[in-house]
């Protein structure tokens, strides 16, 4: 018995081994985009099975500039109430800050261009960690995708059943809302060190919620590609981190009001190291 329990402590080991903050899971390769190539649009089903069956293959697709589009990726009308309670959430408890470590609170912050921050933007963050309580039940919409995410980077087995999640990392939903009125976030490129994938999921429609600005990439040309007229709500957009992206200012000819719900809003996924 203690020889089983001998071999079953070394097998866990060695599996924990293969994870650390260099994604050793991932296959090696040195190609970085700084331009978006294709914007492809696939389904939810498509997506699943592009990660499970052939992920080095989409992490190839997404090297090469390739952006992804997935078509309702979660339901919309549970996005909308969802951001319902978050704006909720956001006007009823003060804002703070906290420094991402295991037992942190659920926080929101406004962003009126603060200049710690490596980006630049005019944005209500709120921050969202799944140890915490279920009042929001943002991680009950999004741990399917958070798994198919964590695979992407290799921060997950997607073997059953032996899924061991990385120990150095953390995974963090984030909320961003842009107001109308010049909410924004300035251009810039994410580092590739934890995430080999943006994903960003939509809780407000282009055309409807607000005209003009939102998520755009840089083509080969160096000019902004626009995304967000291509996007519903419950979708979510992949691409490679170091794309050269940012958010264009939200409908600058409207009045800005931290107050108002209105405004461009979405789901953002992190992954960060466990401090």
């Amino acid at each position: 018995m203690l020889n089983l329990y001998l071999k079953l402590y070394i097998y866990i080991m060695l599996k924990f081994r293969k994870y650390n903050l260099k994604n050793n899971n991932i296959p090696q390769n040195n190609k970085r985009p700084n331009c978006v190539n294709k914007i492809k649009e696939i389904s939810l089903i498509e997506f699943k099975n592009q990660v499970f069956n052939r992920r080095d293959a989409f992490l190839d697709s997404l090297r090469e500039g390739n952006a992804y589009i997935i078509k309702e990726a979660i339901n919309k009308s549970k996005l909308i109430s969802l951001r319902e309670r978050i704006h909720k959430f956001g006007m009823t408890t003060k804002e703070s800050w906290h420094d991402t470590k295991e037992g942190i609170p659920d926080f929101h912050q406004i962003d009126d261009e603060l200049k710690f921050f490596k980006q630049r933007k005019k944005a209500h963050t709120y921050h969202f960690f799944s140890w915490n309580k279920k009042d929001i039940e943002i991680y009950d919409l999004c741990t399917e995708l958070l798994n198919l995410y964590a695979i992407i980077n290799g921060n997950r087995e997607n073997k059953f059943p032996f899924e061991i999640t990385n120990p150095n990392v953390v995974n963090r939903l984030q909320v961003h809302h842009y107001p109308l009125g010049g909410g924004y976030m300035s251009q810039h490129k994410d580092p590739d060190t934890y995430t080999k994938t943006i994903a960003v999921i939509y809780m407000s429609k282009y055309g409807i919620d607000y005209e003009n600005g939102g998520l755009y990439f840089h083509d080969k040309n160096n000019k902004p590609h626009s995304i967000d007229c291509l996007v519903d709500i419950g979708d979510m957009v992949c691409a490679y981190p170091t794309i050269t992206h940012g958010c264009k200012e939200i409908d600058l000819n409207k009045d800005f009001n931290w107050k108002s719900p209105n405004g461009r809003w979405l789901i953002l996924f992190n992954t960060l190291p466990r401090n």
